[in-house]
């Protein structure tokens, strides 16, 4: 074995006439022609003309892959709208891929290494047929869908993403050659470390498939559809469809791995032809005989040694000789007639990007069977290929592969059109090594899952169809069980079944699969990893014993044998006898006390070591009475030779009391038998076994007169068989002994939860005394399995030798709790141990499966996953695509894309109560905030102030603001938070305005934090507080305060639920101001308010239809000045100049100019512009001055400045950091401040600020950004306060420009926001120069979607929503539900929940209505994307009329986490209690013997809820 040797451990493909591998080949080694013929009906229906049909050349026949159309996208997590995009090249690769990492015996979710994907398709026919047609009418969004559903730079990364795959992901593209050159880049990337593993191949597809072709003299392609490989007769090939992918991994890691090997790898080489041939296209025997020395060479194999060759074989007349010239020139001198050459073209045709991967598979099956096959169609040999001069030859029919004193070698070539050739060399795989020996388990396990109850249904079916299959016979039962649970992916829906032998186990599945119960069969949906439940332990107490309970676990599995000899040598001159002998040993005195409760401890503890050792250890354990020493050890609360020897000296003291004692179960709670027991004080109660369920211990007379009293009650008891009255008073003799010994062993604190008997609750430390009272005091297990079951658990396994305490347990437990046993008296140790780890693994459990099969097993060849495919098709003409409207058409309110910001006169309203519980305000230094302050407290609110200094300390602490935020939720309710802090800002100078970032934007952001750590609800209100830093009356604005709006309209975007609102107030006295406050923070909740005296206005958006005159002219002789000169954006705005006449440009740009801007650059002079390039940071005010003193000296005056320069660096709200903040912050503020007064006193004519409608709409995650550009309004507005000329521009996305277009289209798109070409946005500019207006916004908003998408009119856009069919008020649907959740009973609202967000949730991603996504599936594992997922939290925003976290989707990704969470935000003092949904099967009771399945499935659960309905609850319905 060389180290560079490859192992090829997985495969798969489709191919013409084969979906699986198996009929691959026997089509291949019977000569098949799998290449279909075509009748006129079927071409017709494929759209083929009349005139082909009637054309004599037309071609009859195509290469045809089944069933394209369809898919198992729900296995995959897409939504069928998704999914119907995507080529159906990269769905077959998909499931392809997985089918091979499946027959690799490979989990991509649980394997830790790097897995590579290199991997190349055709051309997409899908999205030329489908799609291109409508390309001109289609938004920009669906163009970026399209093309990553569809085009060839997607296939590979997204098989890695899906599929979670790390490592290297690359698109091959070489024509013909592509998938060979991908397994060559594959065996690179591992032998080199990049990868682990990769996964290499091909796929080529056409759509439509049923067409034929007109022949071409002189073409490739077939005259009469068949490819005749290396016959006189070939005359070209055929174009084919299919697919292959193999799994590469190092053959010595595959070795060692256990790895199932079908071929071995030795070398592979790839080159180019260049330019010695005849054409592009032609072929070059030189670079063929080139590259496949050279793969021989790095192989280390002779050409003599090689038995096969698989060539690329495409039958033409000279491509076929010239590729057997380049053979014969490598394999010169080996002798005549010894190698075999075949084409699996001749059988497919040229499957083109696939084309390599399928020799390449066929090629390991030749070497994997040892069979030669014959070559399809091959009669006479082409005169041109001289067979009888070269060492190779074509087998007529199907015959051995002889094996020589070497393995068996074949080489694989394949070559593109353009010259790039590849060849592999392989080698058959190494016979398997001997097994090691092992004591045969008299049963097995078989474990199976799948991503939906039909699916598990069928891969039961398919496996038992497997387990009577000449090839399931030959694997060994314990090797399918192991590959099924140790070498494949676990799904949630899953299935368990314990068996002896192929039949039973087959007998079992098909049982499953027809949905008969079958008591070796148990199948269920696991949890979601965050909802699995807890695993308690069980510990058996005395009584539970028996003789030879272990034996064949002692016998059978090394780790119990182990763990019973070490408690064994524990006890060594402790017993009388051996443990061994006591547990196993004929006529063993077992029922001893002084024997019964060591060997039950040792048995336990042997148990759980079992367990552990198969990944199964408890969160929590119990035990009962003499339980309890194993479930401490097991706990950590000892050490296991400390423990036993403390039960054995137990036993042996209460082995030395007299005996004559009795014990009595009785059938009555505690409440109702102490009062008897009043009369009886010799009595004790000795244990609390359930809620009926008790047990009393004492002397015999004592005893039997207490029953008699209970009899006459009508209370029923039974005699227990015991040695002596344990947990009475006649064990007090031995408690002075026995705490002596307690006190020698050393305690720790319990690992794991333990649940005491002495209290029924957790305990959290232990002592000595503890024991001492633990014998004496009664056992309170139905408390502590109360205590277990109020926490959540659900779970239990008891570790004892029967199962006892799952009875009792049971009685305390809710009906869907799962108790299992490790052992049952009279049944096979294995049967039992094997159906409880079934259970478990149903249940959710991740078992060891390596550890649990045991050593020497080997992955085998299994039924792939039974793929649930549907019809995801797009059929002409394209479904939703008709209407009158012509594309691109839209109506004149569309076409207006300029607004701006306008402020309305509102009434005003008392200063009323405002129902919060209490005030935090963050006050300012003027008195403003103090005042408000007096004010509530006059009111009797109770307030939380911080003053001006306090905030700057609290600014500085490492956790601003949480403390104070803490102290007011505690006061429950409502609370209001108000942010004056700001009032203090002044706009003084570059230094003040950076001061007050701090004071102002940087508090907010960290008093916005502390309240989202906290915990944001609809019970927080904020308001954030400024003065003057809105333009309201056209009067003088402070923009030191405009930042705050910016951020707080990103908040209103970020944290809808969070109640935020920012108020302006004007020029006061701080009394006034606070009253003008006051009477705010009791109005209606308007988002953007502002007062100037007793006047309060509103904040309303309004169209700009007359924008103004035609774009200014701008001047010959005057410079104009951009900054950010060098972006996207910078260059069209200097291109736009230049056409409207200026000759003088100054570029300003950070970086110097590049290579990439010459083109630019060179433009613009070409038209007659003097260009001036400068490298200037705009934050550096010194860098700046000189820049501008350089263009004074040497350019015409500066009639223009462009401010286009902006970093944009997105963080939601909690990652924002004051650094973050102010990199944004700094070439927006600092750059306009510095260019407003360095300017000053030149004669300009056009000021421009490049600003964004995130300043003015707000937009999540760009808060930062939000507030840089709210300062560019503020200061346009202040510069024309001056008499100066400016305008502030809060453009919309500009398409491929600027740093919008660096955001996904899908962003915009959910943001109702469509990018507009740069010629439109210029037009718009230039209209809004001529408007004389400060501040404009151009931006192209879908309205309609706004309003749809708005649960109510947002405020701003109120006045544009005006007359608008559907903007306001409520469909009768909504009124219906909203009356039906106010009359609902608890349950009932729960019910709506669920059946309404599952029937949006389904519309939205294209489910059919008959079966809606399941209630458990993660949103993301459906197909949501960020697109839809804003739509939807839009929907039911809408529907429900509340507003929802952005992040409410990822925090609860699931229908019932949704519906959990939106039944808080509606009633948030109800109990939250919507329910998991069902499992498939219920699970056993604690008591059965066998686990059988029945019950319904979650879809027949979730049919039967109520109705769906869209809904809109009102405020008033719901209140605040």
């Amino acid at each position: 074995m060389s180290g560079s040797d490859l192992a090829i451990i997985g495969m798969a493909g489709r191919f013409p006439g084969a979906n699986t591998l198996e009929r691959f080949w026997e089509n291949i080694r019977s000569g098949a022609d799998c290449v279909s013929d075509l009748t006129d009906a079927e071409l017709r229906a494929a759209g083929v003309s009349e005139a082909s049909l009637s054309n004599p050349k037309y071609v009859r026949r195509a290469s045809v892959l089944d069933d394209i159309e369809t898919f198992d996208a729900e296995f995959f997590g897409f939504s069928p709208k998704e999914v119907e995009l995507i080529d159906p090249q990269h769905r077959l690769f998909l499931e392809c891929a997985w089918e091979a990492l499946e027959s690799g015996g490979v989990d991509p979710g649980r394997y830790s290494g790097a897995i590579g994907v290199f991997a190349g398709t055709s051309y997409s026919t899908y999205l030329l047929r489908k799609f291109l047609r409508e390309a001109g009418s289609m938004p920009v969004i669906e163009h970026l869908q399209l093309q990553v559903a569809n085009d060839k730079d997607y296939l590979a990364s997204r098989v890695s993403y899906k599929l979670n795959l790390r490592g290297p992901s690359l698109c091959v593209q070489t024509s013909c050659s592509t998938s060979l050159v991908a397994v060559h880049l594959a065996c690179q990337s591992v032998l080199d470390g990049e990868s682990d593993m990769a996964l290499a191949g091909g796929v080529c597809l056409r759509v439509p498939q049923r067409v034929g072709y007109i022949h071409q003299e002189g073409g490739i392609l077939s005259p009469d559809g068949r490819c005749r490989s290396f016959d006189a007769r070939g005359a070209g090939t055929i174009q084919g469809s299919g697919l292959g992918v193999i799994v590469i991994k190092r053959l010595e890691d595959a070795l060692r791995d256990g790895d199932p090997i079908r071929a071995v790898i030795k070398g592979s080489a790839i080159n180019n032809d260049g330019a010695s041939k005849v054409g592009y296209m032609a072929p070059s025997h030189e670079g063929q005989a080139r590259v496949i020395s050279e793969a021989l060479s790095l192989a280390g194999v002779e050409p003599a040694t090689v038995g096969y060759l698989e060539c690329h074989g495409t039958a033409t007349r000279v491509g076929d000789p010239l590729e057997l010239q380049a053979l014969a020139e490598v394999f010169s001198g080996v002798p005549r007639g010894t190698c075999a050459v075949g084409s699996v073209k001749a059988n497919l045709g040229h499957l083109e990007s696939a084309a390599g991967i399928a020799g390449l598979i066929k090629a390991v099956l030749v070497l994997e069977r040892g069979e030669l096959p014959p070559l399809a169609h091959f009669q006479e040999p082409n005169p041109g290929c001289d067979f009888p001069s070269t060492p190779f030859f074509v087998p007529p029919r199907a015959q051995p592969f002889p094996k020589g004193a070497h393995p068996r070698r074949a080489g694989v070539s394949s070559f593109g059109i353009g010259g790039t050739n590849a060849h592999v060399v392989l080698e058959e795989a190494p016979a398997l090594a001997a097994r090691s020996g092992g004591a045969a388990r008299p049963w097995s396990l078989l474990t199976l899952s799948a991503r939906s109850e039909p699916a598990l249904r069928a891969q039961a079916r398919a496996h038992a169809t497997f387990l009577r299959s000449e090839a399931g016979r030959r694997e060994a039962l314990a090797d399918i069980c192991f590959t099924s649970g140790a070498r494949r992916a676990h799904h949630p829906f899953r299935l368990a079944a314990v068996c002896r032998s192929h039949d039973e186990l087959a007998e079992a599945l098909d049982a499953y699969a027809g949905g008969t119960p079958h008591g070796h069969v148990v199948a269920g949906r696991a949890p979601q990893a965050e909802q699995r439940p807890q695993l308690t332990f069980l510990f058996t107490g005395q009584g539970s014993q028996y003789a030879g309970m272990g034996r064949g676990l002692y016998d059978s599995h090394p780790t119990f044998r182990k763990a019973i000899d070490r408690c064994a040598r524990a006890l060594e001159g402790l017993l009388p006898l051996p443990l061994v002998e006591v547990l196993f040993g004929e006529g063993s005195p077992l029922d001893q006390t002084q024997y019964t409760q060591p060997a039950l401890f040792a048995l336990e503890y042997a148990l759980s070591e079992v367990w552990r050792e198969w990944g199964v250890v408890p969160d929590a354990v119990l035990g009962h009475s003499v339980g309890e020493f194993p479930a401490a050890c097991v706990a950590g609360v000892f050490e296991l030779e400390e423990g036993i020897r403390l039960v054995a000296e137990r036993a042996r003291l209460m082995q030395q009391l007299p005996a004559g004692g009795v014990m009595v179960a009785v059938q009555e709670g505690e409440a109702e038998v102490l009062p008897l027991l009043a009369a009886h004080p010799a009595v004790s109660l000795a244990a609390l076994n359930g809620p009926k369920s008790v047990v009393l211990s004492g002397p015999a007379a004592d005893v039997d007169a207490a029953v008699r009293a209970l009899a006459s009650r009508g209370i029923k008891s039974r005699a227990l068989t015991v040695s002596h009255a344990f947990h009475s008073a006649l064990m007090e003799p031995v408690l002075p002994a026995f705490g002596r010994v307690a006190s020698s062993v050393s305690y720790r604190p319990p690992k794991v939860a333990w649940v005491t008997n002495l209290t029924g609750e957790q305990a959290v430390s232990i002592s000595a005394q503890y024991w001492e009272q633990q014998l004496r005091q009664p056992v309170r297990f139905a408390q502590g399995v109360q205590t277990l079951a109020t926490g959540g658990r659900r779970l239990f396994l008891e570790v004892g030798p029967q199962p006892v305490l799952s009875g009792l347990a049971a009685s305390v437990l809710p009906p869907e709790a799962v108790c299992l046993a490790s052992l049952r008296s009279g049944r096979d140790a294995w049967q039992t141990l094997m159906q409880s780890a079934g259970q478990l693994y149903v249940q959710g459990a991740a078992l060891d499966w390596r550890a649990l099969h045991g050593p020497a097993r080997r992955c085998v060849e299994l039924p792939g996953y039974a793929w649930q495919r549907e019809r995801y098709w797009v059929d002409d003409p394209l479904p939703g695509r008709g209407g009158s409207e012509a594309p691109g058409a839209r109506s004149d309110e569309a076409a207006g894309v300029t607004y701006a910001l306008s402020w309305r006169s509102a009434p005003a309203t008392s200063a009323g109560s405002s129902n919060v519980a209490g005030w935090l305000v963050l006050c300012d230094a003027s008195g403003t905030g103090a005042a408000l302050v007096q004010a509530l407290e006059a009111r009797g609110e109770r307030c939380l102030s911080l003053t001006a200094a306090e905030v700057a300390h609290e600014l500085e602490a490492a956790a601003p603001f949480q403390g104070q935020v803490a102290q007011a939720r505690s006061w429950g309710g409502t609370l209001g938070v108000v942010h004056a802090c700001s009032l203090d800002a002044e706009s003084t100078g570059l230094e003040a305005l950076r001061a007050a970032e701090v004071r102002s934007t940087g508090s907010a952001l960290r008093l916005v934090q502390a309240l989202h750590t906290a915990g944001v609800t609809p019970l927080t209100r904020l308001w954030f507080v400024t003065r003057e830093g809105q333009a309201v009356e056209g009067e003088a604005v402070n923009v030191s305060q405009a930042p705050l709006w910016g951020f707080a309209r990103s908040v209103q975007q970020e944290l809808p639920e969070l109640s935020c609102r920012a108020v302006d107030l004007g020029a006061g006295d701080c009394t006034a101001l606070a009253g003008q406050l006051l009477a705010e923070l009791g109005t209606d909740g308007e988002p953007q308010a502002a007062w100037r005296g007793e006047r309060r206005y509103v904040a309303r958006l309004e169209r700009v239809r007359a924008a103004g005159g035609p774009a200014p002219s701008l001047r010959s002789d005057g410079t104009y000045l951009i900054t950010g000169g060098l972006g996207a954006l910078g260059l069209q705005v200097a291109e736009w100049m230049v056409e409207r006449g200026a000759r003088h440009l100054a570029l300003f740009a950070r970086s110097p100019a590049s290579q990439t801007h010459w083109g630019a650059l060179e433009r613009l002079r070409s038209k007659g512009a003097n260009v001036h390039v400068a490298s200037v940071d705009v934050v550096d005010r010194e860098a700046l001055s000189h820049a501008l003193a350089h263009v004074a000296k040497s350019m015409p005056p500066l009639r223009g400045v462009v401010h286009a320069a902006g970093v944009l660096d997105e963080a939601m709200l909690p990652q924002l950091t004051p650094g973050r903040l102010r990199t944004v912050m700094a070439p927006k503020v600092d750059g306009a401040w510095s260019l407003h007064e360095l300017t000053a006193g030149q004669p300009l004519e056009l000021f421009v600020l490049f600003s964004s409608v995130g300043a003015l709409f707000g937009a999540p995650g760009q808060a930062n950004y939000g507030a840089a550009n709210a300062f560019l309004g503020a200061l346009a507005h202040h510069r024309h306060t001056l008499g100066l000329p400016a305008i502030a521009v809060d453009f919309g996305p500009w398409a491929g420009a600027g740093m919008s277009s660096k955001l996904d289209a899908a962003r915009w798109e959910a943001h109702r926001l469509r990018p507009m070409s740069p010629e439109a946005v210029l037009g718009a500019l230039g209209a809004a120069l001529g408007s004389g207006r400060p501040q404009v916004a151009v931006a192209e908003v879908d309205w309609d979607g706004v309003f749809s998408d708005a649960r109510r009119t947002p405020a701003l856009f109120a006045e544009l929503a005006a007359g608008r069919a559907g903007a306001a008020g409520k469909s009768p649907a909504a009124a219906r539900i909203a009356e039906r959740l106010k009359a609902a009973a608890p349950h009932e609202v729960d019910e709506l929940l669920v059946a309404h967000v599952r029937g949006e949730l389904g519309e939205l991603l294209g489910h059919p209505p008959s079966r809606p996504p399941e209630p458990w599936r993660g949103f993301y594992e459906l197909g949501m994307d960020s697109l839809s997922a804003v739509h939807f939290r839009r929907r039911m925003e809408a529907a429900f009329d509340v507003p929802l976290a952005t992040s409410a989707l990822f925090d609860h990704p699931t229908v019932e986490s949704f519906s959990r969470y939106l039944k808080g935000r509606l009633f948030p003092d109800a109990p939250v209690s919507v329910p998991t949904s069902a499992p498939v099967a219920p699970q056993p009771r604690p008591d059965a013997v066998a686990a059988e399945v029945e019950g319904l499935s979650a879809d027949e659960v979730s049919s039967a809820l109520l109705e769906l309905t869209r809904s809109v609850l009102s405020e008033e319905e719901l209140g605040e």
